[in-house]
């Protein structure tokens, strides 16, 4: 935690008393120390001049108390390198349950009759195997219609859509109820700002010192849509009874 100057127009300064100690803007990195001093970065490029009498022959900028150096918002490595790009070939394993109370029936998109082998050997793929819970995650990136360079840099939202749809007469037990995975982007690929998914989270260390870290990454919704139906003997009966009445109430009111 130290001092150092603001470089935003509202704070703008040209001696002491136009800094208020205490006082806070809203985009700024913390409180005013009432000090009106030249920025560092702008003292180099020589756009401020000191004055013998403390004040600023150009406006000055007014001191806060706060973490420095403040953000920059540039990726660590060179030319703006991707730093999810390994994060393609990463597998995901999802697990999903289901219940049918009416028909007292629990499914989960992980067959009872596959062992560990199929787990580590069991990747999804559209075509070929789509009812897989495994996924690989640039595969899931490539089906919502993004290259996964898109989403390496800044990160990005994907939506992850389960589909169960039951058919109970011949199943009973559901064995053969398998769910369909369909995959979109929620977050604006093309925003100019604020683009992306990431968060932050800092080690401190002491009172004074702390480490802040800006986190990216790739983060799932996952929605489940669920039905399941049965025949029953019983509302077939009574509907094909409240049908037949109908007709011989319509039969005797024609020949009257």
């Amino acid at each position: 935690m130290k001092k150092l100057a603001m470089f935003w127009q509202d704070a703008r300064c040209r001696s002491d008393t136009d800094c208020v100690d205490g006082r806070k803007l809203l985009l700024s990195h913390g409180e005013q120390t009432g000090r009106c001093v030249i920025s560092s970065a702008l003292k180099a490029t020589g756009a401020f001049a000191w004055s013998t009498t403390t004040v600023f022959s150009v406006n000055g900028v007014c001191e806060v108390r706060g973490w420095c150096p403040v953000e920059h918002d540039v990726g660590p490595l060179r030319n703006n390198t991707p730093l999810l790009r390994d994060v393609q070939d990463f597998t995901v394993l999802l697990k999903n349950y289901v219940e049918f109370p009416m028909f007292r029936l629990k499914l989960r998109n992980i067959a009872d009759s596959q062992d560990c082998s199929y787990l580590q050997n069991c990747i999804y793929h559209p075509d070929r195997d789509p009812h897989r819970p495994k996924f690989r995650i640039g595969d899931i990136v490539e089906q919502t219609g993004n290259s996964f360079d898109s989403i390496a840099i800044k990160g990005g939202v994907v939506r992850i859509v389960v589909s169960w749809d039951c058919n109970l007469d011949w199943d009973s037990r559901g064995r053969n109820c398998i769910p369909r995975y369909t995959f979109s982007r929620i977050d604006d690929a093309k925003a100019k700002i604020g683009r992306g998914w990431n968060f932050r989270h800092a080690q401190v260390h002491d009172l004074s010192h702390r480490t802040l870290f800006k986190a990216y990454g790739v983060t799932f919704r996952v929605s489940v849509l669920a039905r399941a139906g049965k025949l029953s003997l019983i509302p077939i009966a009574i509907n094909v009874g409240s049908g037949l009445g109908l007709l011989a109430v319509v039969s005797i009111s024609c020949h009257l």
